[in-house]
């Protein structure tokens, strides 16, 4: 029997695999898994909750998460097929917007409960476990996506005219105690991997990311880091590109099979117009290549690069460059 899908759920790819929410008579929500490349069913599970409100899912290459709005109850899918589906209650009941928040976490799933409120903290809940709180209390702070387990940035809460204050990048991974953390010491330091503008922010598949931030003499300084480190991979000193002159938000680096691609906006006063400076750098952060144009986008949205075999493509606005050796 065909079933519609339920169209507020977005599909969440797992491997080779994609999970969709189905629809069933009643009203009752199937999660089915298809694999992708025969796109044949995997796994057809009924939840016995109704869609009558917005569901979401979270997963990870064991398990599949569901959580509806205003619902304190999660409903675990074991994608072994090893046991049935598992049902646990949060301490609250999340808001949609909340929802975009939560992570896979192992057998259980990572929630904040706020964004910037005194009293905020990361649950982690597991069936039959007890919950563990990690208290965010005086900090300013939002989560992005890690390859697993959760991660999120703080900065201590200000008042009106106070300056900003550092930023710290945290990561903590199922089954761990030890929270992974990195300050940056300069509050205007940039990570485009995970501090971004855009509603669906990129979730990387690794661990590298880069952060670029000011040096002497207004210089600008690209360091590659990699989380769970302690130290700095790589730093890369750019003389001839002025920090202060970088214009936000900075595009997504891609990270290829030698290296990485870094696209910056460059601009002086709004009616002087943008330059795009796209830079290669190799594994030793040493750079290979470089180019600059002047931008004809209308806007940020449409400057983006991708990563071709063997070559770069920039996009900008309407015009379209492929830069490489083929």
């Amino acid at each position: 029997m065909n079933l519609p899908l339920i169209s507020t759920s977005s599909p969440k790819q797992i491997g080779d695999f994609v999970a969709v929410l189905l629809n069933a008579p009643g009203r009752q929500a199937v999660v089915n898994v298809i694999d992708l490349e025969t796109g044949v069913p995997y796994l057809q599970q009924a939840l016995g909750v109704t869609a009558d409100s917005y569901l979401h899912m979270v997963t990870n290459p064991r398990y599949l998460h569901v959580l509806q709005d205003r619902s304190s109850r999660v409903y675990r899918v074991d994608l072994h097929k090893e046991a049935e589906v598992v049902t646990f209650e949060l301490p609250f009941a999340p808001r949609w917007d909340e929802l975009q928040s939560v992570a896979s976490f192992g057998g259980g799933i990572a929630i904040p409960t706020s964004r910037t409120s005194p009293e905020g903290a990361i649950l982690i809940e597991h069936p039959n476990r007890p919950s563990r709180s990690i208290s965010l209390e005086g900090f300013d702070f939002s989560t992005f996506s890690v390859e697993e387990g959760i991660g999120w940035w703080t900065r201590p809460q200000r008042g009106i005219g106070a300056e900003l204050g550092p930023l710290t990048l945290n990561w903590l991974r199922p089954g761990e105690r030890r929270i992974w953390s990195h300050r940056f010491i300069d509050p205007t330091v940039r990570v485009p991997q995970f501090l971004t503008r855009q509603r669906r922010p990129y979730a990387p598949h690794e661990t590298d990311f880069l952060a670029i931030q000011p040096a002497a003499r207004d210089q600008t300084e690209v360091q590659g880091l990699v989380m769970g480190d302690l130290e700095t991979t790589w730093t890369s000193l750019l003389t001839d590109v002025p920090f202060s002159r970088l214009a936000e938000p900075t595009p997504r680096p891609q990270r290829g099979d030698d290296g990485w691609v870094l696209l910056l906006r460059e601009g002086a006063a709004r009616r002087s117009g943008t330059s795009l400076r796209l830079l290669l750098f190799n594994e030793q952060g040493i750079v290979q290549d470089s180019h600059t144009t002047q931008s004809t986008a209308r806007s940020w949205s449409s400057q983006q690069i991708m990563l071709l075999p063997g070559m770069v493509l920039l996009r900008n606005g309407d015009l379209i460059t492929l830069l490489g050796s083929q």
